[in-house]
């Protein structure tokens, strides 16, 4: 089932966030770029059914040296996180993203952007984060 990402989305999501301390910012096409003094940046991209949270991440020299344990790493945040997923690309860099179902509802989208924010909680306490991420 689609359903209609329309304007009145992309601004009940951007009010929300800035709601929450956070510096949004709309693209030409539509996307929203999303930072925070405290917490980890983001995009957010719309789909006909949905939208992704994406964060990009540099990764350490480390990463390089010695990506099985990068891979290692990003296997044991994959097994703790809740709504998040981590994938590296094919020069090592981190990718996170998240993808929330549907239109946005307040409550709905009030727990995902919580989870998703603990999600990086738990990245930031993984004591292998300073070692591969940059």
């Amino acid at each position: 089932m689609a359903f209609d990402m329309t304007h009145v989305d992309r601004s009940a999501v951007k009010e929300h966030l800035e709601y929450l301390g956070y510096d949004v910012t709309e693209d030409e096409e539509g996307n929203l770029r999303v930072d925070h003094p405290r917490k980890p940046k983001f995009a957010i991209k719309f789909f006909p059914d949905g939208f992704m949270h994406t964060s990009i991440w540099d990764t350490s020299e480390r990463a390089r040296q010695d990506p099985e344990g990068f891979l290692r790493y990003i296997n044991s945040l994959n097994q703790a996180a809740f709504v998040s997923r981590y994938y590296a690309d094919e020069d090592l860099d981190m990718f996170i993203e998240a993808f929330y179902i549907g239109r946005y509802e307040r409550r709905t989208y009030a727990r995902f952007i919580t989870i998703w924010d603990e999600d990086f909680q738990r990245m930031i306490g993984n004591p292998n984060t300073e070692k591969f991420l940059g």
